[in-house]
């Protein structure tokens, strides 16, 4: 005599895992097309969404009949087990149903059904903790009545990417779906009382991100139970973080180490770089652009560029070290994209390296890439930028930037350009200044409000540059920083420029790890004085949200 736990497949639990765990799991049947499957039996999750992003139909599932259940229940009957059967929300599914039919028909007390009033993950918490209940000794009444007081605790919330499978199954419209796809609608759904409901709608993966935090904050986490917070269809990607997620990372000194240095790195690159470039000389002349003209345009465009670097730079390092410190290693998105980038190709290797990659794979790949000619591959890289522009915002100036980065790329390939840096130094450096010209000159359309002030940028951008030194000074004297403003960022840079150069030859923080104890320490002690002095209390600050959140 014991207890049989059962579920069903909605709760996406692991078939081996169930194994292990003494669990047994009723399928449902999923329909594609004219073909049918058992879920988790004749077809796997793999399989699944590949048959849902290659096809044009939306799959329909249908519930586990009462057989299916009868038969476990009979098995139970004539070995005298118990049962708990947690099972997908009855408001959601008529799976429940069935299974309080079968127990009828079995004719036998000790089976007791949970409506979980969950789905997935969530699903699987309480089966996981039914288990654990099960192996304590606690009989099967008591499991039940322990499941229904902990299921109302249970919170599940999910952000939608896509709108497409939402049209495809007729809940929008392809007029509704193309409007949110515009204007990157991402809605957050969450489990409320069984049923799946919207709980908050965001623009953009950053204000998404803002609403998850939002709800969690608002629900504390329970530490005796287990959080869920990654999904992703993509193995190229999650085999590069999931298998580390499953691992073990007992404390490290030397893990603790290192994700602290890089975490104070892109503190400095944020707060003492991005932030003062952005108070200092990029928001005061774009926001008042009628007020200048010539080299502050100029000046402020460059420093546009090193502000969003820094801004996105130092907020992907400040991720990058707060995981190293709990022995995960996240992959680098930038490589010093304009310091030593020779051509617009190599800067697209160095910048932003993982939205280059999704759309390389998902977009240009996917069209053809370089398999089908030269013209239709300057085709596909055109309509692979076009959709990078309207990505970032449905603005005529974001289209125009990433039209200009597609002209770039073709022109380049064009002229066969691009893919080796020139052997000759000065030729080098002249690539790297032209790389970063043309960047800069493009970053004109994604730092203007709209295209009338991008163009008005353009018009003015070399007025009075026929007297070349006059054309600096009255840019400098225009802005007029500050002598201690403009030291600190002319220092900052400088520290940016000398850190970015030993990271392109080795690896930067392993490099001073390596210095004797007295000068290393003094430069960390240094570098954290110049973010707490500089970067927060420094003259003229502001806070700055971070640049990328907005789209």
């Amino acid at each position: 005599m014991g207890i049989r736990i059962i579920t069903d497949s909605a709760s996406d639990f692991d078939p081996a895992a169930a194994r292990r765990r003494g669990v047994d799991i009723v399928s449902m049947s999923i329909q594609f097309g004219g073909a049918s499957f058992l879920d988790g039996k004749s077809i796997t999750h793999d399989v699944f969404y590949k048959l849902l992003r290659e096809g044009n139909k939306t799959p329909s599932t249908s519930q586990p009949t009462p057989a299916d259940f009868l038969q476990l229940f009979q098995e139970a009957k004539a070995n005298r087990d118990q049962v708990v059967a947690v099972l997908l929300s009855g408001d959601l599914s008529g799976t429940l149903q069935s299974a309080v039919i079968a127990k009828e028909m079995c004719e036998y007390d000790p089976i007791y059904i949970v409506d979980s009033r969950s789905v997935t993950a969530g699903i699987q918490i309480l089966v996981n903790h039914a288990c654990k209940l099960r192996d304590s000794g606690l009989d099967a009444a008591g499991i039940a009545r322990e499941l229904e007081r902990l299921r109302d605790g249970i919170r599940i919330f999910a952000v939608l990417d896509t709108l497409e499978y939402l049209r495809r199954g007729g809940r929008l419209s392809g007029f509704q779906a193309g409007l949110g796809a515009v204007t990157k609608l991402k809605p957050l759904v969450t489990v409320r009382e069984g049923k799946v409901v919207i709980a908050a709608k965001a623009f953009g993966v950053g204000a998404a991100v803002k609403q998850l935090v939002k709800q969690v904050e608002a629900h504390p986490v329970d530490d005796a139970f287990p959080s869920y917070f990654l999904y992703t269809d993509d193995k190229s990607r999650d085999q590069l973080l999931l298998p580390q997620l499953k691992e073990e990372h007992p404390f490290t000194y030397e893990n603790a180490a290192w994700g602290a240095k890089l975490m104070v790195w892109g503190f400095f690159k944020k707060m003492v770089v991005a932030d003062q470039l952005a108070v200092l000389i990029v928001d005061p002349v774009y926001q008042n652009l009628g007020k200048y003209e010539g080299g502050a345009l100029v000046l402020a465009t460059c420093a546009f560029a090193f502000q969003v670097y820094c801004d996105f730079g130092g907020y992907s390092d400040i991720a990058r070290g707060a995981a190293r410190m709990m022995g995960v290693d996240l992959m680098v998105n930038f490589k010093s994209p304009y310091f030593f980038s020779h051509s617009i190709g190599n800067y697209w290797q160095r910048n932003h390296i993982s939205l280059s990659r999704w759309f390389t794979e998902y977009v240009y790949i996917p069209l053809g890439g370089s398999r089908k000619g030269r013209v239709k591959q300057y085709w596909f890289t055109t309509v692979t930028f076009f959709l990078s522009g309207l990505w970032h915002g449905a603005e005529w100036s974001f289209v125009v930037w990433g039209l200009l980065q597609a002209v770039y790329l073709n022109l380049e390939r064009a002229f066969h350009r691009g893919k080796e840096p020139p052997k000759s130094p000065p030729l080098h450096l002249l690539a790297i200044v032209t790389t970063f010209a043309l960047s800069c000159f493009s970053l004109i359309f994604f730092r203007a409000a709209n295209i009338e002030e991008a163009l008005y940028v353009v018009r003015h951008l070399l007025w009075g540059i026929g007297s070349p030194a006059l054309y600096v000074k009255t840019a400098l004297s225009t802005l007029n920083p500050g002598m201690i403003e403009t030291a600190v960022l002319a220092g900052a840079l400088l520290l940016l420029f000398l850190f970015d150069l030993a990271d392109e030859r080795t690896d930067a923080i392993a490099m001073v790890s390596r210095w004797p104890v007295a000068i290393r320490w003094a430069c960390y002690l240094g570098l954290v004085m110049i973010v707490l002095v500089f970067g927060v209390y420094g003259p003229g600050y502001d806070v700055k949200a971070f640049t990328y959140f907005q789209f």
